[in-house]
């Protein structure tokens, strides 16, 4: 706490007060290291409580509305601090304090599973502090990274998270059966952008739960050849809709 008052003291120079501290927008915020660890500069780190919270009987000597706010600062878990989390921009030793960065642009290591797949966005991942992790929807965009993959260098755009946004996908028709009179048809899809033709998922159960399609118990089906989809808050691909349709014969 002595740090962090030292710390806010320094950091009001240029700053008015008028009635309460005049918090700066700059997208830097003020953080203690609770991880239990040392953070290294470019560490990532998960948003927990503020230091000072709101006390209805201080009236107007509220610490919460008067003094300057510090987060505490702990490991990222996915449940809780995707988008809620901030890039350290100074080195800060474990129960220390210091600055990090919440909003606009920032330098990070990213760790990237593959280069088959793009991915445009980062977001934390469980526990890890040293890297994001390169995902299709994410809090932080990509503007620029090193090529290849494991964890690399990028420059990120940090901002809210990015709302599901749907995409029109081409079906390739890879495995089960048409169904018949007794049963009911289980085909499943390779998927591909259709704007790229990049293949984001194989062998694909449109009526598994993450997707939700439904087909008659019984009858043939006639195999889909395109629909929609999007990407979910775990980087999954779900199939909104495919152009698979009853197999239909007119009646003697």
């Amino acid at each position: 706490m002595l740090q962090a008052t030292e710390l806010a003291l320094s950091s009001r120079n240029g700053i008015q007060r008028q009635g309460a501290f005049r918090e700066q927008t700059t997208g830097i915020i003020n953080i203690v290291n609770s991880t239990g660890a040392d953070l290294e500069l470019y560490s990532i780190v998960g948003l927990d409580a503020p230091m000072n919270l709101p006390d209805s009987e201080a009236g107007g000597g509220d610490p919460f509305q008067v003094e300057p706010i510090y987060f505490r600062a702990i490991s990222p878990d996915v449940l809780f601090h995707c988008g809620r989390f901030a890039i350290v921009i100074e080195p800060i030793e474990a129960d220390g304090c210091g600055r990090a960065c919440v909003a606009g642009l920032c330098r990070v290591k990213i760790t990237v599973p593959d280069e088959d797949t793009e991915r445009h966005c980062a977001e934390v991942s469980d526990g890890v502090t040293t890297a994001l992790t390169a995902v299709h929807r994410g809090s932080a965009e990509i503007l620029w990274r090193e090529s290849g993959t494991g964890e690399k260098w990028a420059i990120v755009r940090l901002g809210p998270r990015q709302p599901a946004v749907t995409f029109a996908v081409e079906l390739e028709q890879v495995g089960g059966t048409q169904g018949d009179d007794t049963t009911a048809a289980s085909w499943t899809y390779d998927v591909y952008d259709a704007a790229s033709w990049e293949l984001l998922a194989s062998a694909v159960d449109p009526t598994a739960l993450r997707h939700g399609w439904q087909r008659p118990s019984v009858g043939q089906m006639i195999a889909a050849t395109n629909g929609t989809a999007h990407w979910d808050i775990d980087d999954e691909l779900v199939l909104d809709w495919i152009n698979e349709m009853v197999d239909a014969e007119a009646c003697e």
